[in-house]
């Protein structure tokens, strides 16, 4: 059933992949692409011009600042949590989770020369199969 569920996943991921390249083409070669183009450039032209601004450029630069620190916070917290068998840490009507994950990556055994591309021409969906 495992097995099965995995194969549907990747499956229903490699036609995602597809309809989205397809969802890009049609919008690429649709009557208003060009001038959403040149809009877009207008619009990136402004933003450049936004983002010269001083103020904005300090408010930015300590943002990244508290976002590293944060980060870091958040590592020492994992570690100590690991090490104390901690799984919850309350503070101030909020709580902090030491959950685990599921995270997709490559086999190692099938990469071939650093391509690990789909074979397009197998993809089966079963119809039985509900996503939701």
């Amino acid at each position: 059933m495992l097995q099965t569920n995995v194969e549907d996943y990747f499956k229903v991921k490699r036609l995602l992949k597809e309809l989205n390249a397809d969802l890009r083409d049609a919008k690429k070669n649709h009557e208003l692409a060009e001038e959403i183009e040149e809009l877009s450039k207008k619009l990136k032209k402004l933003r450049r011009d936004l983002m010269a601004d001083q103020l904005i450029d300090e408010l930015k630069e300590e943002i990244d600042t508290h976002k590293e620190r944060m980060s870091l916070l958040k590592d020492i917290i994992k570690q100590e949590m690991i090490e104390t068998e901690t799984e919850t840490v309350p503070f101030d009507g909020r709580v902090l989770k030491l959950v685990p994950t599921m995270k997709e990556g490559k086999d190692q055994e099938t990469v071939q020369d650093g391509k690990g591309g789909w074979d397009k021409s197998n993809i089966e969906i079963d119809e039985n199969v509900e996503v939701k």
